[in-house]
């Protein structure tokens, strides 16, 4: 069974309140990759609540800080995930969202405050990038080769309830496995733990490869990760560089994305 089939449905149970058996101890699972330490390490926090659990949970949002967000130091540089759409995008949110609740209602203080922080910075982040109620930037993570899109509507429906907003969709999408984050979300807006007025503020966190944004004049914007010599050693091939968004922009209902350091073409907004 692939990783993510072991680390997703522990996750899935964490959130149901269960207390499944990690997939590796603490202090392991990081394998280059944000979204495996992020699920592993939220299943270690719950199957045990240690002081060591938390204080490892603790210290990752705060590397989130130092680094970059959803930013990490690993062998060889920095992974990142930052402005990731699709599954790596829950895999990550999901542990928050629970780490958030859970150490809200069961007042573990410094751990609420941190997980709180990385969400907002979540918000923060797709605030800056969203048009018409899509949200969308460039990022490493999304793969050319895997026929990826940086358009995620999970993101979408997150972002408009942390900003106080209503997420109109069917019963069966609130029960999928894939909608746990948004589904977690949502939870805890119902449950009043969530700080709308503050989320509304929120702004864009320190990113590890910084994201160049320019207003289109008809409307929209142009994203571009900014080409650095780490920005080309953290994406290398295949992963989108640049994002346009504008109402007059036909591919994909107004979106428009490029990858491998091509240039965005001009634009008549």
């Amino acid at each position: 069974m692939a990783t993510h089939g072991i680390l997703w449905p522990n996750v899935l149970a964490n959130l149901r309140g269960e207390r499944p058996k990690p997939l590796w101890p603490l202090g392991e699972g990081r394998h280059g990759s944000v979204n495996y330490w992020m699920m592993n390490s939220f299943t270690v926090w719950r199957n045990d609540p240690s002081a060591k659990a938390e204080k490892a949970l603790l210290d990752t949002y705060a590397e989130f800080r130092r680094v970059g967000h959803l930013s990490m130091e690993a062998k060889g540089g920095v992974a990142t995930e930052q402005g990731i759409p699709g599954a790596h995008w829950y895999f990550n949110l999901a542990p928050a969202l629970g780490t958030f609740r859970f150490a809200t209602i069961e007042k573990r203080v410094d751990l609420e405050d941190a997980a709180l922080a990385f969400l907002l910075d979540e918000v923060g982040l797709n605030r800056a990038f969203t048009y018409n109620g899509w949200v969308v930037m460039p990022s490493p993570r999304i793969k050319d080769e895997k026929h990826m899109t940086p358009h995620d509507g999970y993101r979408d429906v997150f972002t408009a309830l942390a900003l106080g907003k209503k997420a109109k969709k069917s019963e069966a999408y609130w029960k999928d496995d894939q909608s746990a984050a948004v589904r977690t979300m949502k939870l805890i807006v119902e449950e009043g733990l969530w700080p709308v007025s503050t989320a509304q503020r929120a702004k864009v966190p320190k990113l590890y490869l910084p994201i160049m944004k320019s207003d289109l004049p008809g409307g929209g914007y142009l994203a571009q990760i900014e080409d650095t010599p780490e920005a080309r050693k953290a994406i290398a091939r295949d992963a989108c560089n640049w994002v346009r968004m504008g109402p007059r922009i036909l591919f994909k209902e107004g979106e428009a994305y490029g990858y491998d350091w091509s240039e965005p073409p001009v634009s008549e907004e």
